[in-house]
């Protein structure tokens, strides 16, 4: 599959519906980033990594979640390309 072991950023991910989708098609060795900006839309995502991990099989340290502005992805610790 053309995006097993990338990095991917989701922005705007919201409840992380779509970080968890893109998780499984980078499968464990790639990572995917969702960014959001909303800390209670953040919260539902970061509550539900662990149930979703376990469902599909791989660790949730696939996936990573980042409170901050798309803007700005420099100072989330998210590197250019």
């Amino acid at each position: 599959h053309a995006l097993r072991g990338a990095t991917v950023v989701d922005l705007g991910c919201g409840t992380g519906r779509d970080v968890f989708v893109l998780a499984q098609l980078v499968g464990p060795e790639g990572h995917v980033h969702g960014v959001d900006m909303t800390d209670e839309q953040l919260a539902v995502a970061r509550g539900t990594a662990s149930w979703h991990a376990e469902r599909f099989g791989f660790a949730h340290a696939n996936t990573s979640f980042h409170q901050g502005f798309i803007e700005d992805l420099r100072s989330l610790g998210i590197a250019d390309a």
